[in-house]
């Protein structure tokens, strides 16, 4: 019999507190540094948006937002609970490729919220090392009753941190590790709408690449393919329309290009006829879990998880309660799934034997500090042994890496 939810709450609650008790390693040097970068970066976005609109504007202002679609002359977008422009990444997709300005408005709006975080870290930091002389910071963590996902706010809240604010996690004479489920929520979705097809995909570890072969008609796919099945198949799977499916897929390929030094403007756009074709080809090619999730979908009380876990579903519109139906009983099955193999981990003997001292989780992984003297490839078998052998029924696949910081990995 599997644990309750109730259960895993229980056991998992001391496991946290620790966590909390010891902290994240954090370099305030670095710190400092990347916040002047920041700081640098977002003046200049500033000024460049003040030679074209008059006014160096608060990304943060939904006023400032509206001056400024003005001065651009853009007078369609949607409008929010406000009665100001809606600003979202879903509506912004929209008009980027025609103002480019908002993009950078956009990214001024970013820089802003990671330099108020890094502000906020920096001021936890240096209080820390002049009362203590630990140079860590503590977020406080919480499990909502409904939602298994665990939660964290606090002086720090890791499980939103960009990749630019996980660099700055580091330790001296430590590499920085993470154990993460792979494709955890497909593999739930796999089992428990005992779709055989899916389930073999995912234990081969090629779902991504059969799907996209089915939809491109090739057998080797390129990098932008394989991006273009596994957003696919993730913007797909909570019932998400075709719009949001496009969407998700050009905001990747607009992201690639950038990264890529091109011009994101100029990408093949994904259209919502070929996220309708996707989706269809999809579902068709794994009709188990197409019946499973329709059956989720007619739930109109409660949704419930594997593990007992009820969402009521008395709230919202038709649309919400269809994706929360859908969404809620995956999620929360994997989300405590996971929660258990990291139970696993903390209490391994031969991974405490080995120096591995967990610092946090994000999501679906575990983060941990080790010795830079210890065989990693004896930890990364154990780490693979605990966190898959929750429970019998799930195949679970964990990867490991390892780096000089978080933000290598």
């Amino acid at each position: 019999m599997p644990l309750t939810a109730q259960q895993i709450d229980e056991q998992i609650i001391p496991f946290y507190q620790e966590l909390a008790a010891t902290g994240i390693p954090m370099d305030l040097g670095e710190l400092t540094q990347s916040l002047a970068a920041l700081q640098a970066e977002s003046t200049l976005i500033l000024s460049e948006i003040h030679k074209v609109i008059g006014f160096y504007p608060n990304p943060a202002s939904n006023e400032h937002w509206a001056k400024a679609m003005e001065k651009l002359g853009i007078t369609n977008v949607p409008k929010n609970t406000r009665g100001g422009p809606k600003t979202d990444e879903h509506t912004l997709r929209r008009y980027i490729d025609r103002y480019p300005l908002l993009e950078k408005l956009q990214t001024a709006r970013k820089l802003k919220m990671s330099i108020a975080t890094l502000q906020k870290l920096k001021g936890a930091l240096e209080a820390r090392i002049l009362h203590s002389g630990r140079s860590t910071v503590h977020p406080t963590y919480y499990i909502g009753e409904e939602v298994s996902r665990v939660h964290s706010g606090g002086e720090a809240n890791p499980m939103n941190w960009p990749k630019e604010t996980r660099k700055l996690v580091s330790q001296f004479g430590y590499w920085v590790g993470e154990a993460d489920y792979s494709s955890l929520e497909l593999m739930v979705l796999a089992v428990l709408s005992g779709d055989t097809r899916l389930l073999e995909e995912l234990k081969e570890g090629n779902h991504f690449e059969k799907v996209g072969a089915t939809f491109f008609g090739v057998e080797t796919l390129t990098y932008d393919q394989r991006q273009t099945a596994k957003v696919g198949v993730y913007a797909s799977l909570y019932e998400g329309p075709p719009a949001v499916v496009s969407a998700a897929v050009n905001q990747a390929r607009r992201e690639d290009a950038k990264a890529k030094g091109l011009d994101p403007r100029r990408i093949e756009r994904f259209s919502q006829r070929d996220a309708e074709e996707f989706q269809q080809k999809w579902r068709d090619r794994y009709p188990q879990a197409e019946s499973f999730r329709q059956k989720l979908a007619r739930a109109t009380t409660f949704a419930v998880s594997y593990h007992g876990r009820k969402m009521p579903l008395d709230r919202g519109s038709e649309e919400y309660r269809i994706r929360l139906a859908i969404n809620s009983p995956i999620q929360n099955t994997a989300a405590d799934l996971a929660k258990q193999g990291f139970l696993n981990v903390h209490h391994s003997e031969n991974l405490r034997s080995l120096g591995l001292k967990v610092f946090t989780t994000r999501h679906d992984s575990i983060a941990f500090l080790l010795p830079q003297k210890a065989d990693r490839d004896l930890v990364e078998m154990y780490l693979k042994e605990e966190m898959e052998k929750v429970d019998p029924e799930f195949p679970l696949r964990v990867r490991v890496k390892f780096g000089p910081n978080w933000g290598s990995l």
